[in-house]
């Protein structure tokens, strides 16, 4: 059905409705530091629906079709998107930690790590990602029929093979400094606290980064501007 206006197209009404704090109106204060806290998951997760089509979109161009230019296009975007999402994380900053401990208490048994999307892009481990493994397999059979066994510097040639191959390592690098700086913003919110999910909280986000690369963030927006 054609959207018959700016509000119908984006769905505004529901949209701007699916915020519902479990703070009471009249602590005035805390109430708008928890809607902004769901505004920041409930945003991230729309971008991170977007990074999984994209990269649904990019396995399909490399292995299908040998697009890199497509391929290139949207891991570029799912890059950018990372990246748009750490920044989107040091907002948090300015949500006041006391504020956050007094709306805690009633997230007690839920999780990010209930979400679908955030386990399978940070959780589990984007290098592990079935479309990034389709990408990688595709690339690496292109290189080998072009001569190459590894792609080329960034900028050090115009083979299309070696500028997707440098969208993918600044995805995977953003996807890395988001894991860390997440780390970071959860231990400066609860410090030692257990996490509301049952978990050990920011031990746990660290133990689970044990061994991941410690990439600049600079870096990957260099690459992903390329």
């Amino acid at each position: 059905m054609r959207p018959t206006s700016y509000a119908s197209y984006l769905r505004l009404p529901n949209l701007l409705a699916a915020q519902d704090p479990t703070t009471p109106r009249d602590d005035a204060g805390t109430w708008v530091a928890e809607r902004f806290f769901i505004v920041c998951h409930q945003t991230t997760e729309l971008w991170l629906s977007q990074v999984l089509l994209e990269l649904d979109h990019a396995a399909r161009c490399a292995e299908e079709s040998s697009d890199w230019p497509g391929t290139r296009t949207s891991l570029m975007r799912a890059a950018s998107i990372v990246l748009l999402l750490t920044h989107h994380l040091e907002q948090l900053i300015y949500l006041p930690r006391d504020r956050f401990l007094r709306f805690r208490p009633a997230l007690e048994g839920i999780s990010g790590a209930e979400s679908e999307q955030m386990r399978e892009l940070f959780v589990v481990g984007l290098g592990r990602h079935a479309h990034v493994r389709t990408i990688e397999v595709s690339l690496d059979q292109a290189l080998a029929r072009a001569g190459m066994r590894t792609p080329h510097a960034l900028g050090a040639c115009g083979h299309d093979e070696c500028a997707t191959a440098g969208a993918l390592g600044a995805l995977m690098e953003g996807v890395t400094n988001w894991r860390r700086l997440h780390a970071r913003i959860t231990r400066y919110f609860i410090g030692g606290r257990r996490g509301t999910g049952g978990t050990a909280g920011a031990d746990y986000l660290d133990e689970r980064l044990g061994g991941l690369p410690d990439t600049a963030a600079p870096e990957a927006r260099r690459r992903a501007a390329q």
